[in-house]
């Protein structure tokens, strides 16, 4: 059984390994490139919203902070997490069901946490998209 994860092939694909399902990304079409990475550039602005919260918060902090303020911060800071799962698994199953053919389970909690939570996988696969090779014999492969 392969390991579980994710590999960025030289072609351009992505495979995903979950719970021995093997799901193969193909890479998109422009259209579809245009419409995802549309979709993370709002992923990001939620991100930077909630990272503005959380510095007002920090930046609202004398000294040495109460009781009260690290809880205000740690509830902000849950709720982010929250949120940027809320934005960003529809992105995630999106992708996998438009490019592999094989949705992800209906429920987020299904899901391991390394697809879940690594804040950077959209990005990543989005910029392998960008940087995998041409078809061979396009310009600058061999």
């Amino acid at each position: 059984m392969a390991a579980e994860g994710v590999v960025y092939n030289p072609d351009g694909t992505v495979t995903l390994t979950i719970d021995g399902t093997v799901r193969h990304l193909r890479r998109p079409k422009l259209r579809e490139y245009r419409d995802w990475a549309e979709r993370l550039r709002d992923l990001a602005k939620n991100a930077q919203a909630d990272a503005v919260r959380i510095q007002e918060i920090l930046d609202s902090l004398d000294g040495e902070p109460s009781e009260e303020e690290l809880e205000k911060l740690d509830s902000e800071m849950e709720e982010a997490q929250r949120r940027r799962i809320e934005y960003s698994s529809p992105w995630t199953a999106g992708v996998v069901e438009q490019l592999s053919g094989k949705p992800l389970p209906d429920e987020v909690d299904d899901w391991p946490s390394w697809l879940v939570l690594d804040v950077s996988l959209p990005a990543a696969i989005l910029g392998h998209w960008k940087k995998a090779p041409l078809a061979p014999g396009s310009r600058g492969t061999t």
